[in-house]
């Protein structure tokens, strides 16, 4: 005679390597910038963080300035962070991307206006713009 017991199958979720974006810019090419980041993250210069609180505290010094829409971000970025690693299931296996961003608006002399983005540094960076 056997016993037996229906269990559920123990397994644990992995997320690798999907870029989430928080965006102070709050531009219409984040779903662009997105995925152009998904696909070339190891090429665009960026500054990289093992941990969150490192984030918090070293964010102003690795940028260079700081504003209100850049706190809000990091705080959004956060509760998203904390949230993945309560969850017994999730395993954070990324690093932690800060992207410095050129934000331009223009206007020509005849009026006609258009919006210039760089995300990255000298050395490696993605342009979007719609002119």
């Amino acid at each position: 005679m056997f016993k037996y017991q229906i269990l559920p199958v123990p397994f644990k979720t992995v997320v690798t390597g999907i870029p989430v974006l928080h965006s102070s810019a709050q531009t219409k090419y984040e779903k662009e910038i997105e995925r152009d980041l998904h696909q070339i993250i190891e090429e665009v210069e960026g500054i990289r963080f093992n941990d969150f609180k490192d984030l918090e505290s070293k964010a102003e010094a690795s940028l260079g300035y700081w504003n209100k829409n850049i706190k809000k971000t990091i705080n959004s970025a956060g509760s998203d962070y904390k949230s993945y690693s309560k969850d017994k299931e999730a395993q954070i296996t990324t690093q932690i991307y800060l992207f410095p961003m050129i934000q331009m608006f223009c206007e020509t002399k005849r009026g006609s206006k258009f919006e210039i983005y760089s995300l990255g540094s000298a050395n490696k960076f993605m342009i979007y713009s719609n002119f």
